[in-house]
Formats: C-alpha cells, sequence, structure tokens
C-alpha cells in the first residue's frame, strides 16, 4: 500500500472461496499461532468506552429488527447486484487479466458499517445489498461469513488501535466485530518502528505466506486497523494424472502466442447462455467449486465480456446448469490484482463514508475514509487452487454421460470464479488475457 495515513485500515484477505458470518461465540485470540514471527512492539489491550452517543443508529441492533420475509435466493440475487457492478467498472478500467474478491470487499466494508451511523450506515448496506432493508443485508454478512467457513477455508479477523492517538472505542462496536467476526482485539503504539512488521506479519501468517504485506507504514493519524484474513487451499475432486497435463498453445489478446501447461478432464456440469459456454469443476471438500465461462464471440476482449455481463446473464448459468459430458480445458495460471475503489464505491452510491462520514458508533473521534484497496492472487494448477485478496480501508482521526460431449478448450482469453455451491455467488471472479505460469 502506497499511502499509509490510514485512521481506519479494513483488510480483507480470501482465499478462493468466500465466506460470510454468522454470530458466534466470543474467543479470546490474542495468543499468537504456532509459526508466528515475534516482535518487539508491546501489544496490549485496546482503551474501551462503554460511553456510545446515546440516539444513534447502529448495525449492531438491526439483528433482533431483520425482515424475515426475505429469503436467501433473493438476497444471493440482490447482492449479485453488488459483485457484478464492481467487476464491469474493474474489468473497463483494465486491458490485463483482472481477480476480485466481492466478498473481502463486503467484509472490509461490514466491519467498517460497525462504526457507521444514520445515513452513512444506510449508504453501505444499501451499495452492498441493494433493496432489502438494513438488517436484512447486515444479517446476510454475517450468516454468508458462518456458512462458507469449512476445512479448505479458515477465516481470521483483528482490530487493531492506537494506543498513542488518545482516541477511545467504544464498548458495542468492538462487541460488534468479536462476537460477529471472532475479531483479536489488539492495541499497539503505531508510532514504533515494530508497529507496522507486527500487523504484516499477522496477514502474512494468517494469510500462509500468499499475503506479505499490506501496510507500508501507519502516519500520526492512524487511530486503527480492520483486517479479516481468509485463506483457502482447494484441491481437486479428481487428481489430473500425466496423461492430462501437456504444453500447447494459448492465444493471448493482443495477438501473442504463449506456450503454457493445460489441464484436459472430463466433467459432468455444463453451464450455457446465449453469450458463452463453460464448465464447474468441483473440488474434493464438496462446498467450493471452479467455474470456466469460455465466451462465444472469440472476437471480443474478455474484459468487454466481463464489462457487459449481467447478474442475470450468470445465474441463466448457474440456475440452469446440465449434467452433460464436457471436455474441460484450460491453462495453468497465476494471477495477482491490485485497484482502488474509492471512485467505484462513490460512482455506486457509497458517497459518504469518503464524505464527511458519519462513524460516531465507532469512537470518541471524527473518523475519515480516504482510500480502499483491494489486492488479490490466485494460483491454479494441476493440483487445485490458491487465492488471497486484502481489503483495505484506509482512514485518517453425477450423472451418467450420454454420447453427446461438449467441448471447452480454454486457449483463448476466458473468465472464471471460485463458487460456493450452496449459494453459487463467486468468492472470486476474474479474467485470464494472457497466462502467467505458477512457479
Amino acid at each position: 500500500m502506497k499511502k499509509a495515513i490510514a485512521t481506519l485500515l479494513s483488510c480483507c484477505t480470501v482465499l478462493s472461496f468466500l465466506a460470510g458470518c454468522s454470530k458466534k461465540e466470543e474467543k479470546n485470540n490474542t495468543k499468537p499461532s504456532q509459526g508466528q514471527t515475534t516482535v518487539s512492539t508491546d501489544i496490549g489491550s485496546p482503551v474501551i468506552d462503554s460511553a456510545r452517543p446515546e440516539g444513534q443508529t447502529a448495525i449492531f441492533q438491526l439483528s433482533a429488527s431483520s425482515d424475515q420475509s426475505v429469503d436467501d435466493k433473493t438476497l444471493y440475487k440482490n447482492y449479485s447486484k453488488f459483485v457484478f457492478e464492481l467487476l464491469h467498472r474493474c474489468a473497463k478500467d483494465s486491458d490485463g487479466n483482472i481477480m476480485l474478491s466481492p466478498d473481502s470487499i463486503m467484509f472490509a466494508l461490514e466491519l467498517l458499517a460497525g462504526g457507521a451511523n444514520g445515513e452513512t450506515l444506510d449508504q453501505i448496506l444499501h451499495t452492498l445489498i441493494p433493496d432489502v432493508d438494513n438488517a436484512a443485508a447486515f444479517q446476510f454478512a454475517v450468516d454468508r461469513m458462518d456458512r462458507l467457513s469449512g476445512n479448505a477455508l479458515n477465516i481470521s479477523n483483528s482490530a487493531w488501535t492506537n494506543s498513542g492517538s488518545g482516541a477511545s472505542f467504544y464498548q458495542d462496536y468492538y462487541d460488534f466485530v468479536s462476537k460477529n467476526f471472532d475479531a483479536e482485539l489488539r492495541s499497539l503504539d503505531f508510532a514504533s518502528p515494530d508497529a507496522v512488521p507486527s500487523i504484516n506479519n499477522w496477514v502474512k501468517e494468517k494469510t500462509k505466506g500468499r499475503i506479505t504485506k499490506i501496510l507500508d507504514s501507519l502516519s500520526d493519524e492512524s487511530i486503527l486497523v480492520l483486517i479479516n484474513a481468509i485463506v483457502f487451499d482447494g484441491k481437486w475432486e479428481t487428481d489430473f494424472d500425466d496423461d492430462h497435463v501437456y504444453s500447447d498453445t494459448f492465444h493471448a489478446q493482443g495477438g501473442k502466442d504463449q506456450n503454457v501447461t493445460f489441464l484436459n478432464s472430463k466433467e459432468e456440469r455444463y453451464i450455457k447462455n446465449d453469450k458463452a459456454q463453460g464448465f464447474i469443476k468441483p473440488y474434493d471438500d464438496g462446498q467450493y467449486a471452479f467455474m470456466v465461462i469460455l465466451p462465444d464471440d472469440e472476437s471480443q476482449s474478455i474484459q468487454d465480456f466481463l464489462s457487459e455481463m449481467t447478474p442475470e446473464d450468470y445465474w441463466t448459468m448457474i440456475d440452469n446448469y446440465t449434467y452433460e459430458t464436457t471436455i474441460a480445458v484450460f491453462p495453468e495460471f497465476t494471477t495477482e490484482y491490485e485497484t482502488h475503489l474509492v471512485s467505484t464505491l462513490k460512482d455506486m452510491g457509497m458517497t459518504l463514508p469518503f464524505e464527511n462520514g458519519d462513524f460516531s458508533n465507532m469512537c470518541n473521534v471524527p473518523v475519515s475514509v480516504t482510500d480502499v484497496i483491494h489486492k488479490t492472487y490466485i494460483k491454479v494448477d494441476r493440483h487445485g487452487t490458491e487465492a488471497a485478496a486484502v481489503t483495505a480501508i484506509v482512514a485518517e482521526g453425477s450423472a451418467a454421460p450420454d454420447d453427446h460431449q461438449n467441448v471447452v478448450k480454454c486457449d483463448r482469453p476466458f473468465a472464471y470464479a471460485v463458487i460456493d455451491l450452496e449459494s453459487g455467488l463467486p468468492v472470486f471472479i476474474g479474467s485470464v488475457s494472457e497466462v502467467n505460469s505458477p512457479s
């Protein structure tokens, strides 16, 4: 991160599939995990003020009033509007590989929403889950984290406060991040030379080294760092043997030919709409799957394809997949991607968090959000998938086959997603216009 003037930094690190979160028992997670590199910074307990202002509208007051009439499918489809709005804007601004974790961004913004009040809270929640009430939007995020947690997916959260700032945070806010997100509560002096290494080391450990750094520095105005780390290791349900791994040519965007390693398998779940076809390839835990989407129009750039892809296009494929034998061919690849999302989120209607937002449910000093940084990593090879994402909010103060076989050969630019099979929603979604082979 090039500009670390963070008053509030919320980092969401994800691996391959996204996760949501239902209320969990409060835990004491202050002990370092095995293998953690220790630093000399004094890490203590945060300063907590119980006197939150009266008459506030806070996210942690909403769960009891949630509109239970909103069914899961409606929530999935409304949330996918946020997913594809993000995708459209990022695809339009890119001429290379892209990869987003919408869930990472959502969870970072939910941590921010925990301190928001009034219209600022409304804008955050309504942007994330349009057309439902705040209580239902909040509960969706809480439930999603709980539903998506599994053996392949580990989730960690922490809240770091600046012991030298003089700011104090409200008990209700800490209860929100600890009870709903199992957040570790830590405090250190951000002016210490060991403060940034301490936080970066936590990120590195929780992501198993896939994200090694989120902060370059902390300014004197920084008061809080919120981090959500999710790590995913997905192994294929069926391994690739040597006969199904081979070298061939990938026709990259712009006319460049690349010699890359391809994987070849027979899959049973075939997807199609009037613009593309593809397949769904499960991981061995049965909870997650890798989805490939190959555009029919070979002349269209993959960025233009994604910028025009609608939620309806996506759900047509997910909701109507068929059990048809499909020859799946796709390259091993790795992608790293970074983008800044302030202008994107403002265009989507979330303006107040960046312009005199009201975060008076968080702490006793004004909070001003200055940046939202999203960084992702994915590696797909013959063994499975590894993926990670960091979202930083920076602020100041099978069926039997028939005779027919489909062939989906991704020897040209294609899109992909890592989805959770229960909801069909993408935890990661991106594209490959040029292959960067994994090391």
